[in-house]
C-alpha cells in the first residue's frame, strides 16, 4: 500500500509524495514544481485567487525561492493580482493573456458567463 504523508498538508509541503508514490523521478527542485503547477492551472484555466492560495502553500517556509529569501517572495506573491502576475512570479513563460477573454482565471469569470447565457 502506498505511504500516505504524515498530515493533511502533507502534499502542499512536499507534492513529490505522489511522484514517489507512482515510482516516477521527483521535480528537481520547488521551482520546478511551481512551473509545473503554473503549467497545470493555465491549461484547466483555474482561478487566480486558488492559484496563489495553492503557490503560498507549495513556497512555505523554505530558506530561499527563486534566489531570494522566501520571505521576500511570499510578500511579492501576496502582491500578485493575475494570472499574468503569478507566471511571472513563479518563472512560468507559458501563458499569454491576451489568448484568454477578459477576466478570465479570476473567480468571478464563470458566474458572470453564466448569468450572461440566455
Amino acid at each position: 500500500a502506498p505511504e500516505c504523508p504524515p498530515s493533511r498538508t502533507g502534499a502542499l509541503r512536499d507534492p513529490s509524495i505522489f511522484a514517489r508514490m507512482r515510482g516516477l523521478p521527483a521535480p528537481d527542485t520547488k521551482e520546478e514544481v511551481v512551473e509545473r503547477f503554473l503549467d497545470r492551472c493555465v491549461k484547466v484555466g483555474n482561478s487566480y485567487q486558488n492559484t496563489k492560495w495553492v503557490l503560498a502553500q507549495l513556497v512555505g517556509d523554505d530558506s530561499t525561492f527563486r534566489d531570494q529569501p522566501v520571505r521576500d517572495a511570499q510578500e511579492t506573491l501576496q502582491q500578485a493580482k493575475s494570472m499574468t502576475a503569478l507566471c511571472e512570479w513563479g518563472g512560468y513563460r507559458g501563458f499569454d493573456q491576451s489568448a484568454y477573454p477578459q477576466g478570465a482565471y479570476s473567480a468571478g469569470f464563470f458566474k458572470t458567463q453564466w448569468d450572461a447565457m440566455p
